[in-house]
């Protein structure tokens, strides 16, 4: 089949009620603007529409072609001024806005559509000089671009690294479940002798598969953003009474293989019945906690819970053997980028 039959038919398959929910919890949690575009840089779902008044982030600069990109009528070559980044491309203006491109893969190695990111200001601040250069120059009332400028995410390209990173697993197990589901009701799947109850287990089966990866993912997305050695991740068992192990990086196998927690025992098991982070430094740390500490070879660490619509679902726990580690300020940056965990759980 001629590639771009073949395009037009995933952009066709493509569950745009699905997406477009998704987005918009991805654009409220993260405060960054998001669009998906089709493979000419065409926007085909935008959470935007009708709920402009929600959210903004930069959503008219994104759309005005004096930014550098087009993507109302969209071309052939629209990612020729992107740079490759062997996962994503990268476009940065002249004021030092960037947007980013994520491939959607849907049955084919060619994308089917992209995820477009931004604009978001990364290590960089726009000064008063600049605004009135980019106001100049784009033909927009001062105030205006002002105001504009003020709405966009500004953050270390550290903490958008992780961003991205996790977007992609997102991604990626969206495109996945959603292709799986739609062999689920094919016809030769609706003519297989097969209950409901099971057709719906097994759906439950693969999308907890792809649970499990995201949140290895988002471990090593931390432990790379913190610059720390070691890091565990548990999730609440149905009995949401115990706490069971995910994935961990740094720490001695025999150790934790068959580790569970309770709920409200150990540090893990009260940061999740109290809903709040911990931060510890050496055997020094909240009160809740103090008596816990006794082992003075981990230097720092960080206790952090993780929930999803407002429901705690596992906790997450960082630590290193260094002194000079600035694991603590951090934090605030491991609660934005676990928005997109609970995106990807709910």
């Amino acid at each position: 089949m001629p590639l771009e039959n073949f395009l037009k038919i995933a952009q066709f398959r493509i569950n745009k009620p699905q997406w477009t929910a998704i987005l918009c919890r991805f654009v409220q949690a993260l405060r960054m603007n998001m669009v998906l575009v089709n493979p000419q840089g065409r926007v085909i779902i935008s959470p935007r529409q009708g709920e402009r008044a929600h959210f903004d982030f930069g959503f008219d600069l994104l759309m005005n072609p004096v930014f550098g990109v087009n993507f109302h009528r969209g071309t052939h070559d629209f990612l020729s001024k992107f740079e490759y980044d062997h996962r994503f491309w990268s476009y940065t203006n002249l004021f030092g806005f960037s947007i980013y491109a994520l491939p959607v893969h849907f049955e084919s190695p060619h994308p089917s559509a992209y995820l477009i990111l931004g604009p978001v200001l990364c290590d960089r601040r726009l000064d008063e000089d600049a605004l009135m250069q980019m106001a100049r120059e784009w033909e927009m009332d001062y105030e205006h671009a002002r105001e504009m400028v003020f709405n966009i995410p500004a953050m270390p390209q550290m903490v958008m690294n992780g961003v991205l990173d996790l977007a992609l697993e997102i991604l990626k197990d969206m495109a996945e479940i959603q292709e799986e589901q739609s062999e689920f009701r094919g016809p030769e799947y609706r003519e297989a002798v097969v209950s409901r109850d099971i057709t719906q287990l097994t759906q439950q089966l693969l999308q907890t598969i792809h649970v499990d990866e995201m949140l290895v993912t988002f471990l090593d997305v931390a432990l790379r953003l913190c610059d720390v050695e070691a890091g565990s991740i548990m999730t609440l068992d149905e009995d949401k009474k115990t706490l069971v192990l995910k994935g961990s990086r740094g720490i001695e196998e025999e150790k934790i293989r068959d580790l569970r927690i309770t709920v409200g025992q150990g540090v893990a098991g009260i940061a999740v019945r109290e809903n709040r982070p911990f931060m510890i430094d050496g055997t020094e740390g909240d009160y809740r906690i103090q008596y816990l500490l006794k082992r003075d070879n981990i230097k720092h660490s960080i206790i952090l819970p993780l929930a999803a619509k407002d429901q705690v679902f596992g906790v997450m726990n960082l630590h290193t053997e260094k002194d000079n580690s600035h694991l603590n300020e951090h934090i605030h940056d491991l609660q934005y980028l676990s928005q997109l965990i609970s995106i990807g759980v709910s």
